[in-house]
């Protein structure tokens, strides 16, 4: 986890920065803009808790402040991190269907795509 929270803390500014920027190039051009913000399975501890919820948190709100929608779909990967992710912090081909599932049911509920807005999972 420590990796994680020092890759983050030293490129938050870096990020922000970047993030302004894609969102800019998005507006300009009548493009729809958010971000998905990828479950690490190392991050979950045997009780399902997600060890990373706190930077991701912190995500989460410089990038409402951007005006950038997000999702965070941790919490659907938390009943069985390893089956869905794998040794490589990737989603595993059973992730990438629950993680395209999560995607579309975010955009036929009104993402707010274009406008500041957040989802999160609970399911």
């Amino acid at each position: 986890m420590q990796w994680y929270r020092w890759l983050f803390a030293g490129n938050r500014e870096f990020a922000r920065e970047r993030f302004e920027r894609m969102a800019a190039y998005a507006r300009q051009r009548g493009i729809r803009f958010g971000v998905v913000i990828l479950p690490v399975a190392s991050a979950f501890n045997t009780d399902g808790d997600y060890q990373l919820a706190d930077l991701i948190g912190q995500l989460e709100e410089m990038l409402q402040s951007l005006g950038i929608p997000s999702i965070d779909p941790a919490p659907r990967f938390a009943s069985n991190p390893r089956e869905l992710i794998d040794d490589t912090e990737h989603p595993t081909d059973a992730g990438n269907e629950l993680l395209a599932g999560f995607v579309v049911e975010w955009i036929r509920q009104g993402s707010g795509l274009g406008d500041s807005a957040h989802v999160e999972s609970n399911q």
